[in-house]
């Protein structure tokens, strides 16, 4: 029997190796293939080693799951990270924007972010927005660069 695995993010361990959405190793070298995955980050301070099995497995439940709900946000992905308990930080890198999020953001609420992303970035340019939070039941939060000087 085969069994086909599809990888879903790098993990630095400390060179990348890319992990399927059980945060298995996978035996691919990315050296021979273009992988275009997210790279699994831990919160300022801490190496990836540091992090434990449990808030690897969720970085890696949490790419698989936006993979699934939203495959072109989940294409703009550059890196995902733990920030605290029940606090992730996605970096998207087309715009670059910080996304914060619970862990199990359902794909409607993500839309719905993405919707209000789409507008700021009509008003404010991709310039001015630093990050959206869809931590808030009920609100969508768009953070915006403050001005120089102010």
């Amino acid at each position: 029997a085969v069994e086909e695995r599809e990888p879903v993010a790098f993990l630095a361990t400390p060179t990348l190796v890319p992990v399927d959405r059980s945060g298995r190793i996978l035996p691919i070298d990315p050296t021979r293939h273009q992988l275009d995955l997210p790279l699994l980050g831990a919160r300022e301070g801490l190496a990836i080693a540091d992090l434990s099995l449990a808030e690897r497995t969720l970085l890696v439940e949490e790419v698989a799951r936006i993979s699934d709900a939203n495959p072109g946000l989940a294409s703009q992905l550059s890196e995902i990270v733990v920030e605290g308990p029940g606090h992730l930080r996605a970096q998207v890198w087309d715009p670059q924007v910080d996304l914060l999020l619970r862990p199990g953001t359902a794909g409607p609420r993500l839309e719905k972010g993405l919707d209000v992303l789409g507008d700021a970035l009509a008003r404010f340019g991709a310039e001015g927005v630093v990050a959206l939070d869809l931590r808030f039941e009920d609100q969508v939060v768009v953070r915006l660069r403050r001005p120089a000087g102010s």
